[in-house]
Formats: structure tokens, sequence, C-alpha cells
């Protein structure tokens, strides 16, 4: 879901280019700040607002996590289920990580 450039921008930078799920810095690089997005913390099917305080900044990988979970109201709970994502697949990474890394 889009949101007016204008409001993407304060988001942008009332959050400091951070996504505020996981810290990644998302004007590391230009392929992170190209890829940032605002997240609406209740979805717009659910009566959500593209006004700042209903939005998000976070990286498509937090982003993604999310997807389908119009059900969780507040950042918290949210947040909370992105760091559960995480923390069940960092084990798997680690591991895939080394197999490609060892291919190269």
């Amino acid at each position: 879901m889009t949101v007016p450039e204008k409001t993407w921008y304060q988001v942008f930078r009332r959050d400091k280019g951070l996504c505020q799920y996981c810290g990644l810095d998302l004007v590391a690089n230009f392929s992170t700040f190209n890829a940032a997005a605002v997240d609406h913390i209740i979805a717009k099917s659910s009566g959500g607002t593209d006004k700042p305080e209903n939005l998000i900044l976070c990286c498509t990988g937090c982003n993604g996590m999310l997807t389908r979970s119009n059900e969780l109201k507040t950042f918290v709970t949210r947040k909370q289920l992105v760091q559960k994502n995480h923390v069940e697949k960092e084990s798997w990474f680690a591991k895939f990580k080394r197999e490609v890394v060892e291919t190269r």
C-alpha cells in the first residue's frame, strides 16, 4: 500500500531512517533505502489511515513478515511477531548462508 510521497519522507525522517522492527539502517546504502517501506500499523482495510501516527518505517524483510497480520493492531504486537520470526529463522539462515558462501 502506498502513501503520499510527502508522508513517506515525513515518516522516514521521524524514524531516523531505521527499521522500527529490527533496527536495520535504511540509509546504509541505496539498495536498502530504495527497498524501505512504510507499514500501516492498522491496515487501511481495517479502518487505518495514512496519517503518520498510523505509519512506521520498516525494511522489506520485516514488512514481508507482517503480511496477513491485520489482526495485530498495535506497534508492540507487530514488533513482537517480527522478533519471534527473526529468532525462529536466524539459525536456519546462518546455516543457509554458510552453504552459499562455501560454494563461491
